[in-house]
């Protein structure tokens, strides 16, 4: 019901509880009026939810005491600059994973969206950005420290991060089906089609290529190979479900250890919780990010999780360590349902029957109402921006004249073109 009220085409979930994976299964179609099934099998993109990913590849450079957290990261990556001198002089390897570097949250991001820069090529221009808060003073949410991060991640591993990821985690995980790259959907069946919302209906979209930020957020996923990772992070590294490790516990069992998990889910930035959020749950006293790993409360209980939004499709995980519950909700459109059908799991576990009396929600409901308002603001600005302000005008001088190369020292080059009596840009 839920996913036809927000005209969602398809998605996929998985529950774990208990080292369990209690529900594995897709729901709908992967792409809008083509009858081709969704099953837990079903790769969707799962954008920013990459970023623990990077900081586990991290965390196993750490135990094998190949880096430190507290490096500086121009140990590494002696050629990044950036514009406030003490950020660039004394950035961390954990400050790439906490949204502290002073940067504005998404700033830069059309460094990487639709170029074809490398990562380097992206942080090196990067370094013309103007901060919006002093190094380490606020929460600024960043995916050009985590494309530095991947190249960390690439400097003391001798190896690509797609390869490390690919062989130190999704491998011991047995993520068979996971991969790093829109290049490889090619050879691949039963992948899910990205969709635009629009008042009209689902429009499907064209997958977008993101390798130059996949650290940051290029992982492919299935609900099934995302079950095994949240087992993982459950059991605090653990790649068995043994209970209490022996000393003498070969590393082979461990992707990770204990004390980098509890690293990684440690407040690292407080994050303001805003009015709005609090009205929508009176029970969530505090956030902050982790490394790699959105933290919060809820009803009492610790929750770690992230969100991931890619052109055209949107997931959610949320887990609840105390409980040794997880939840992932993969979905081939840009909406809210996932985040709202991840809580309405959550409620079930952790307060059954009416417990919810003094905070209840009908997540779905809610979300889909405020999603409806801001899609209707949203093409409301569209159409104000592109609205023509006044008639029979002409420009002040011959277009022909406007025609030419320009440069941004920081974005790069355009081309400004005379063609059949209009100006095109390039």
């Amino acid at each position: 019901m839920a996913r036809q009220e927000w005209d969602v085409p398809g998605l996929s979930v998985a529950v774990v509880h208990n080292d369990e994976v209690l529900l594995s299964r897709g729901y709908g179609v992967r792409e809008n009026a083509v009858e081709e099934l969704v099953d837990e099998h079903t790769l969707f993109s799962i954008a920013s939810n990459t970023k623990a990913f990077t900081a586990a590849a991290l965390a196993i450079l750490v135990d094998e005491g190949k880096l430190s957290w507290d490096d500086p990261v121009r140990q590494y990556l002696p050629w990044l600059e950036m514009a406030d001198p003490l950020a660039a002089q004394d950035l961390r390897v954990r400050d790439l994973l906490c949204h502290r570097s002073g940067l504005g949250t998404f700033s830069g991001d059309l460094l990487w969206w639709g170029t074809s820069y490398s990562p380097r090529e992206v942080l090196t221009r990067a370094r013309l950005l103007a901060p919006a808060a002093p190094f380490r003073a606020r929460y600024g949410y960043s995916n050009l420290m985590f494309l530095a991060a991947g190249e960390v991640v690439s400097e003391v591993s001798g190896m690509p991060w797609s390869q490390f990821v690919e062989e130190r985690i999704f491998g011991p995980l047995q993520m068979n089906r996971t991969v790093t790259s829109v290049t490889e959907l090619e050879a691949m069946e039963n992948v899910a089609t990205p969709h635009k919302t629009t008042p009209a209906g689902s429009l499907p979209l064209p997958w977008m290529n993101w390798d130059t930020m996949t650290a940051a957020g290029g992982i492919i996923s299935s609900a099934h190979d995302m079950s095994q990772w949240m087992r993982l992070q459950l059991r605090e590294g653990r790649l068995d479900a043994a209970g209490q490790e022996p000393t003498d516990e070969p590393k082979t069992a461990r992707l990770f250890s204990a004390q980098q998990s509890r690293t990684m889910w440690q407040a690292h930035t407080p994050i303001t919780v805003s009015q709005s959020s609090i009205a929508r749950s009176p029970s969530t006293h505090f956030k902050a990010y982790g490394l790699g790993w959105s933290l919060s409360d809820y009803h009492g209980r610790k929750i770690v999780g992230h969100g991931g939004g890619y052109d055209g499709m949107y997931s959610r995980l949320v887990m609840v360590p105390e409980e040794k519950l997880g939840v992932v909700v993969l979905t081939n459109s840009m909406t809210g349902i996932a985040s709202a059908i991840a809580y309405r799991i959550l409620d079930q576990f952790l307060q059954p029957g009416d417990s919810f009396d003094s905070e209840s929600h009908e997540w779905s409901t809610q979300a889909l109402d405020r999603f409806r308002r801001s899609r209707t603001d949203f093409q409301d600005r569209i159409d104000r921006a592109t609205r023509p302000v006044m008639s029979g005008t002409q420009p002040s001088r011959d277009l022909r004249q406007f025609a030419g190369n320009y440069r941004c020292p920081m974005y790069g080059d355009a081309e400004v073109s005379y063609e059949g009596q209009r100006l095109v840009l390039r």
